[in-house]
C-alpha cells in the first residue's frame, strides 16, 4: 500500500514501510552496529540521547545486549525503555557519570547549541558516540524530506560539519576522541558518514 504526502508545494508517494520509517531507521541502526560494535559491549549501561521512536535504540539494545535507556524532548517511543523527557536540548536529566555510553545518533545537526549538549553528554556518560553524515546538498534535501515524513515538528537546521568542524568542536568542549570512522556512502545509504568516541 502506498501513500501520498504533500510537503509544501511538493507531492511524494512513498511506500507504507517507508512512511512509518522502519524499514529505513533498521537499515541505519545496522550501519551503526557495524560502527560501534568495538566500543558498545554486553551490560554496557547506555543512553540514547534523541532517541525518536525507539526503533534504532531497539536495535542497538538487541545487537548488544547492553542495558538501554532513552531521552528526548518529545516521548512519541514506539518500543517500551525506561525514558525521561529532557526540558529543553540543553539539559539531559540524570546524574553525572550515570552511563557508560551516551549515543547521539544523527541528533546534533538538529541542534543549535552542539557544545552544550556534547558537554551535557559527556558529564552523564564516561563515553559519548557521535554519529553524522558529511553535509551534502543531498544530505540537506533528504534530512529535510525525511524529518518532515517521520516528524513535522522536528527542527531541521543544517547544522552539519565536515571533519575538520567535528575535530574543531572537539577541542573547543575539551574532549579527546579515542577513535573515528569514516563509511563512504554506498547504493543502499548514499551518505558519508562519520563515527566519533569522544571522553574527557
Amino acid at each position: 500500500m502506498t501513500l501520498k504526502y504533500d510537503i509544501g508545494a511538493l507531492k511524494f508517494i512513498f511506500p507504507r514501510h517507508f512512511i512509518d520509517m522502519k524499514f529505513t531507521l533498521v537499515h541505519r541502526s545496522k550501519i551503526l552496529t557495524s560502527l560501534y560494535k568495538d566500543w558498545i559491549h554486553k551490560s554496557d549501561n547506555v543512553l540514547d540521547i534523541g532517541c525518536g521512536n525507539g526503533i534504532v535504540a531497539n536495535e542497538l539494545k538487541n545487537y548488544f545486549n547492553c542495558k538501554m535507556t532513552c531521552t528526548d524532548i518529545m516521548n512519541y517511543l514506539k518500543v517500551s525503555f525506561p525514558f525521561k523527557i529532557m526540558k529543553n536540548e540543553n539539559e539531559i536529566p540524570f546524574e553525572d557519570d550515570t552511563f557508560d555510553f551516551s549515543l547521539l545518533n544523527d541528533v546534533l545537526h538538529h541542534i543549535n547549541n552542539q557544545k552544550q549538549m556534547i558537554k551535557e553528554a559527556s558529564r552523564v556518560s564516561k563515553n559519548v558516540l557521535i554519529f553524522e553524515v558529511s553535509p551534502s546538498l543531498k544530505v540537506k534535501v533528504a534530512d529535510y524530506l525525511i524529518n518532515k515524513l517521520h516528524n513535522p515538528r522536528m527542527k531541521t537546521p543544517f547544522n552539519f560539519r565536515n571533519l575538520y568542524g567535528w575535530e574543531q568542536l572537539f577541542e573547543e568542549v575539551n574532549l579527546n576522541v579515542k577513535c573515528f570512522r569514516i563509511r563512504k556512502a554506498s547504493i543502499n545509504y548514499p551518505f558519508t558518514t562519520y563515527a566519533f568516541n569522544v571522553y574527557k
